[in-house]
């Protein structure tokens, strides 16, 4: 009968309280479980290891040399578990997943059906700004993520797959002219001051813009370019420039008029985004779910 692992592991928790009550307590067992395994390990061993009267609790000179062995045996064998853990971990399928903040309902069905076709695979999701995602992308942290389909410098390295077409509308304050309508033609933004993300925040996305207005007739001039999404959207509600988004942003939006733009190509695709070089086989795997 080979020797116990856990009554190793108790004979040292005990050799170093020299306290069967604390020693007990440690190992979250009863005092006299704990004796009994000290038993039966020192019948295994061959001889005493704890000298134990009613005042004290002592190691015998075998149980001092066969402590040093049992830390020795004990650490190794932690150390292996660890090991061996971590080769499992690291040979598991993987899928680094990046979501915008306010687009994660819609890939919710779609994390749900992968998983359960592929329940082997790590998914390991990071939310964040458009800028954060793709750098996260190009870094190689995450595998895939979710953004608009435009150019900017360096895109040429990554592929794009398309979900869907998104209107874009156009966010004016409540005391702007056109404030009162529920839809415009593009022509009518021709004298407009345009408020939007610059490229730290979004690359690609003002020019993307700039080319739809450009290519309706609409030259814009003189833009207010902001930091973030929430500077675009107070700088627009103060009346000071008009705001183009998608869609998906007008739930968010208070204390301002939103109108629709009648023209179906102004629009802007939403789609995913990976590294042309990616060769990890989960990401296609994933990216099939979106025929």
């Amino acid at each position: 009968m080979g020797m116990d692992l856990d009554y190793i592991r108790e004979f040292v928790v005990l050799s170093k309280t020299l306290n069967f009550s604390k020693a007990a307590e440690i190992l979250h067992m009863s005092q006299p479980t704990l004796s009994r395994h000290l038993i039966c390990l020192e019948e295994e061993v061959g001889t005493s290891l704890i000298l134990r009267t009613k005042r004290t609790v002592k190691l015998t000179e075998a149980g001092k040399a066969f402590l040093d062995k049992a830390i020795e045996i004990v650490a190794q064998y932690d150390s292996s578990i660890k090991a061996v853990k971590q080769i499992d971990v690291a040979h598991k399928r993987k899928l680094g997943l990046g979501l915008l903040y306010y687009q994660k309902e819609f890939f919710l069905e779609k994390i749900e059906m992968f998983k359960l076709k592929y329940p082997d695979v790590i998914l390991n999701f990071v939310a964040g700004t458009p800028n954060e995602l793709l750098k996260e992308v190009f870094d190689g942290n995450i595998d895939v993520c979710a953004t608009m389909h435009v150019d900017f410098k360096n895109s040429d390295l990554l592929k794009f797959v398309d979900l869907y077409t998104e209107p874009l509308i156009v966010m004016v304050s409540l005391k702007h002219a056109l404030s009162k309508q529920k839809s415009i033609q593009i022509s009518d933004l021709a004298n407009e001051i345009f408020v939007s993300v610059d490229d730290d925040f979004y690359r690609g996305y003002f020019e993307y813009i700039r080319g739809l207005c450009r290519t309706n007739g609409v030259h814009i001039a003189n833009p207010i370019l902001v930091p973030n999404y929430e500077m675009m959207l107070l700088t627009a509600q103060a009346g000071a420039g008009i705001a183009i988004l998608t869609t998906n942003m007008k739930r968010h939006l208070t204390n301002c008029a939103v109108l629709e733009i009648e023209n179906d190509n102004f629009a802007i695709a939403r789609c995913l985004a990976y590294r042309s070089n990616n060769t990890n086989t989960v990401t296609q795997l994933f990216l099939s779910l979106f025929p």
